[in-house]
C-alpha cells in the first residue's frame, strides 16, 4: 500500500453523510497528482470523478455500479437526487460498468435514452467462462486489471506475484 486515508465515522442523517463523502472524495483526490482513470464506485463518486476530470485531474471516468434500486432512500427528495445523479453519470462518464444487463433496461424505464446502451457494459462478479478466448498474440501482456477489495486475502497479493514475475507496473485508485 502506498497511501491510506481514513475519515471520521460520523453518525449523521443520510443527506449529511452523502455530503461528507463528496467532501472526502474531493479533499483526498484534489491533492493527488491525478491519473489516467477514475473508477467511481456509485453515482456520487462517479459524479465527483466527472468534476475532477473537468478540473484536469483525470483523463477518463468510469461509473461502476453494483445495484440499481428504484427506491434507494426513504426520503423522496434524496431518492430523486440519487436517480438524477445516476442518469447524469450514465450520460456523461466515459463508460458505465453494470453488475447486470437488467440495469440497462431499468434505467431506460426511468428516463435514460437507449442511445446510452453502447456506453454501458456488464461487468459481473467472478469469471465468465463463456467469454471468447483471445490468442496470446492479441493480448497486451503488460496491462493488468484487478477488480476487488484492497485487503489481505482478497486476491491482490496474487496480482503482485504475477506482476513481479512479468515486471509490470500497477496503479490502483
Amino acid at each position: 500500500m502506498v497511501k491510506e486515508k481514513r475519515g471520521i465515522g460520523w453518525r449523521l442523517p443520510e443527506i449529511f453523510l452523502c455530503l461528507k463523502d463528496v467532501f472526502y472524495t474531493f479533499w483526498w483526490f484534489i491533492f493527488a497528482s491525478g491519473g489516467d482513470l477514475i473508477v467511481g464506485v456509485d453515482n456520487l463518486n462517479a459524479f465527483c470523478g466527472w468534476v475532477l476530470k473537468k478540473l484536469g485531474k483525470a483523463e477518463k471516468v468510469v461509473f461502476y455500479t453494483i445495484d440499481y434500486v428504484p427506491y434507494r432512500f426513504e426520503n423522496l427528495i434524496l431518492n430523486k437526487i440519487y436517480h438524477f445523479l445516476d442518469r447524469f453519470c450514465v450520460r456523461h462518464c466515459d463508460l458505465t460498468w453494470n453488475l447486470s444487463p437488467v440495469m440497462v433496461t431499468e434505467r431506460e424505464k426511468r428516463g435514460v435514452e437507449k442511445k446510452y446502451r453502447r456506453k454501458q457494459v456488464t461487468v459481473p462478479i467472478g469469471i465468465n467462462l463463456e467469454v471468447e478466448r483471445f490468442t496470446f498474440g492479441k493480448i497486451n501482456r503488460y496491462e493488468t486489471a484487478f477488480m476487488g477489495h484492497l485487503r489481505e486475502g482478497q486476491g491482490l497479493e496474487f496480482m503482485s506475484i504475477i506482476l513481479n514475475f512479468y515486471q509490470s507496473n500497477i496503479v490502483l485508485f
